[in-house]
């Protein structure tokens, strides 16, 4: 039965072959999209769930609340904490404390200088609790003896080649010789924790023992994995009691709070020095995974128009059918068959184009998704799976609408069957120009934000800026030196240092800061960077108030310069000339300058309080060459830099970027939303395209004999447009209608995310309804054109 059943679907599919390659097409576009985004919003759901004890790990986050400062989260804890905690309960069944030391490790390899920040140190127990696939090595034992590293694949092959690496030593200048003891597969991207190397903490060129017991300390990332029996609620409660006790044993013990491992990749963002590199973003889990849907189900509403429009030509045949004895159990197997196949023909043309498609999207999205051995099987099932459903879902109603054909009203007519049929039809016509419409006015909107954003005066000036790192202590005492040689390359306008620089990418310093003089107001929360005498000029900032930095270390040491925000935080009417407490600094901190607001920080945040101390401050040293190139031959330019650097810092390759670039990465993930959302509505509004130029070919089909007729009676070719067309113009306005509140809350929730931020305008609703209604005007068009200019002879003729 099921033999025959398949057969007559592929009859059936041969006989209205335009209409079937639309439905087959429309379907294969759709699940490609689908399952693209399917593996995307997959992978970002499964950060850090590759490991086995996943459910049981949790990381401790350190809490700081206090009138002056308010509340801050902290990713690292004193070292001590996960130790005694351990001793403590039995619920625990490990501990393992993670660090990443600021800066880089160096090394001289086979004539090569080569330097790594991607490092980490570590408890022996980290591969225990983290499963990270070992390829050489003993898993358990891999980081017990001193001075031991566990390195990753790439790094084996980048050093070792073919050579095995187990047992060699790593001279590592400034940590201390170590050994290999173990090779392990590259890190998955849907990891929170990234590294190349892994040092074991006991590291004998470093004193440990005060560190490790010392409840002021901090820099430790700790994670507990937690017996599976545990009540995590009355551990909790448990931990609530324990740093209530600590505090009065000790007032340097801070409180905390226990983070899920499952929730660090998305919950992360206010947890300062997170070990961290990315933080996920639910918005666009939530519309990404939206719009999976939508592709589906357009597709699936194609198809469904195009089945019950077809009812026409079915009529007669299920007629037949049903005066033969045929149940209404057996029509709606065989039209659900037909809809499977059409189905499953999707999935295989579907299979090809995700595989043609993804080098693409891989480059849009930053992931690495493969299509071979490993993955082919996901892929297929997933296909398999979707098309199955979409198959039967899609094509239900119009078997179970055939199904219930009355015989012999279609015997004794050809007409199309109306009713139902037809309002189902309108609606779901509207339903996919509305999602489409949605999706058009978010591509315009994030547009429209990242214009914004890209047209925006920072306060700034960021063109042809090249920073550099600063990586070694010999370069610091001799910074001075080294800006004489730089500023002396043609092609280097201007040099200058600092801490952090403005669009910085890293954690810039943060301090608590009071007037002198307002004794009784609360300690204001400020950023912090340090700046030579030059930043200022260099970056072209512009002074409210107040003068630059002198020159003079003596005189320059003990004042900062505020920008705007600060002196407001500060309720300083004349700030110039009066001084402040400053967390860090011994003596009173006189301030010499107000600079105008700029945006140091990405236009996510408000401009904040930022306080600027000169290179000799007590808080932090300078981080970073700012050096302005003049735009020409700019790379023998950095040639000639890379010289200059080697002289001052033999040891280790330096490390550069333009600034423009680093600010782009700041809206990295918002202009790949904004691609995801252009391709996204560009396919659904093709799908839905195909949809209404099958819909139109069998309007026209329908309608051919009144076409003629209305044609001999005088009637214009612009009135047969306008007949064939008015209706669907219709159905598309009133999608328009439905899709303007929809896309407003939708755009108007992701634009919330800027602090800086543009208005929609009425102009992005109008675009996306032209856009719209100017593509399905063009697609029916074509048909109503062709039937308009048809002899009237040959329309009267047809059947």
């Amino acid at each position: 039965m099921l033999k025959n059943y398949i057969k007559i679907a592929i009859r059936n599919i041969r006989r209205n072959k335009i209409y079937s390659m639309i439905s087959v097409f429309g379907l294969a576009i759709g699940i490609t999209g689908a399952s693209l985004l399917y593996l995307y919003v997959n992978d970002e759901l499964s950060y850090d769930r590759f490991h086995e004890k996943s459910d049981y790990i949790y990381r401790i986050v350190e809490i700081s609340d206090n009138a002056d400062q308010g509340i801050r989260y902290f990713g690292q804890t004193a070292p001590v904490l996960g130790a005694t905690l351990k001793e403590t309960y039995p619920e625990i069944q490990d501990m393992v404390r993670v660090y990443r030391p600021v800066g880089h490790i160096d090394m001289l390899w086979k004539g090569e200088r080569i330097h790594e920040r991607n490092y980490l140190l570590a408890d022996p127990g980290f591969f225990r609790m983290f499963d990270f696939k070992f390829l050489m090595g003993d898993e358990e034992n891999a980081l017990a003896e001193p001075n031991s590293v566990i390195i990753t694949k790439r790094i084996a092959d980048q050093l070792f080649g073919d050579e095995n690496p187990i047992g060699k030593d790593l001279p590592l200048n400034n940590i201390t010789p170590v050994t290999v003891t173990g090779v392990v597969k590259n890190v998955p991207d849907n990891s929170h924790l990234q590294f190349d190397y892994v040092i074991s903490r006991e590291n004998t060129a470093i004193n440990w023992d005060q560190y490790l017991n010392d409840w002021s300390e901090y820099g430790a990332y700790t994670y507990l994995l937690l017996d599976p029996s545990t009540n995590v609620q009355q551990f909790k409660d448990k931990l609530d009691t324990f740093i209530q006790n600590k505090q009065e044993e000790n007032s340097d013990a801070r409180n905390f709070y226990l983070q899920s491992l499952s929730d660090i990749y998305f919950n992360s963002a206010d947890i300062e020095f997170g070990i961290e590199q990315s933080h996920g973003n639910l918005f666009y889990i939530t519309i990404f995974s939206a719009i999976a849907v939508f592709l589906l189900l357009i597709a699936g509403i194609n198809y469904m128009n195009l089945a019950t429009a077809l009812s026409a030509r079915r009529g007669r045949e299920i007629g037949i059918r049903k005066a033969a004895g045929a149940e209404k159990k057996q029509l709606v197997l065989q039209f659900l068959s037909e809809s499977v196949v059409i189905a499953l023909l999707a999935c295989l043309i579907s299979y090809f184009l995700i595989e043609l498609s993804l080098p693409f999207f891989n480059e849009l999205t930053g992931k690495e998704f493969l299509l071979n051995g490993d993955t082919a099987g996901t892929i297929l099932a997933l296909l398999l799976a979707i098309g199955l459903s979409l198959g039967i879902l899609s094509g239900s109603y119009p078997a179970f609408y055939l199904a219930l054909i009355r015989p012999i009203r279609v015997l004794k007519s050809k007409t199309e069957l109306k009713g139902g049929n037809l309002v189902l039809r309108k609606v779901l016509v509207v339903t996919q120009f509305a999602l489409s419409v949605v999706l058009i006015i978010g591509t315009l909107g994030i547009y429209k934000q990242m214009n914004y954003i890209q047209s925006a005066d920072l306060g700034y000036d960021s063109e042809h800026m090249l920073v550099v790192d600063i990586n070694h202590g010999n370069v610091r005492s001799r910074f001075k030196a080294m800006k004489q040689e730089l500023e002396r390359i043609p092609g280097v306008v201007l040099a200058a240092t600092s801490s952090r620089v403005p669009g910085e990418q890293r954690s810039i310093e943060q301090v608590y800061s009071r007037s002198i003089e307002s004794s009784s107001q609360d300690s204001v929360q400020a950023y912090f960077m340090s700046f030579d005498e030059d930043m200022v000029n260099q970056y072209d900032l512009e002074f409210v108030e107040g003068s630059n930095f002198t020159g003079n270390k003596g005189v320059d040491s003990l004042t900062v310069l505020i920008n705007e925000a600060a002196a407001e935080a500060l309720n300083m009417d004349e700030p110039v000339g009066n001084y402040l407490d400053l967390s860090g600094a011994d003596d009173p901190i006189k301030i010499a300058g107000v600079l105008d607001d700029f945006h140091f920080q990405s236009m996510h945040h408000e401009i904040a309080p930022l306080i600027i101390g000169y290179w000799a401050n007590p808080i932090r040293v300078i981080d970073y060459f700012s050096i302005k190139l003049a735009g020409n031959n700019m790379q023998a330019t950095i040639e000639s830099i890379k010289e200059v650097h080697e002289q001052f810092d033999p040891e280790t390759a330096m490390e550069y970027r333009f600034l423009d670039q680093q600010i782009d990465q700041k809206y990295r993930a918002e202009i790949r939303a904004g691609q995801m959302f252009g391709i996204g509505g560009g396919v659904t509004i093709f799908i839905a395209c195909m949809g209404l130029f099958g819909l139109a070919m069998l309007t026209t089909e329908t309608r051919i004999r009144e076409i003629g007729i209305r044609k001999v009676l005088g009637a214009t070719v612009s009135d047969i447009l306008r007949l064939l067309t008015k209706d669907f113009v219709k159905l598309v306005f009133i999608a328009f209608l439905i899709a303007i509140p929809v896309g407003w809350a939708v755009m108007n929730s992701w634009l919330n995310n800027f602090a800086y931020r543009t208005e929609l305008g009425f102009g992005v609703f109008v675009a996306a309804g032209v856009t719209a209604l100017l593509l399905s005007v063009l697609t029916i068009s074509w048909q109503a054109v062709r039937a308009a200019f048809t002899n009237p002879v040959e329309s009267l003729r047809s059947e």
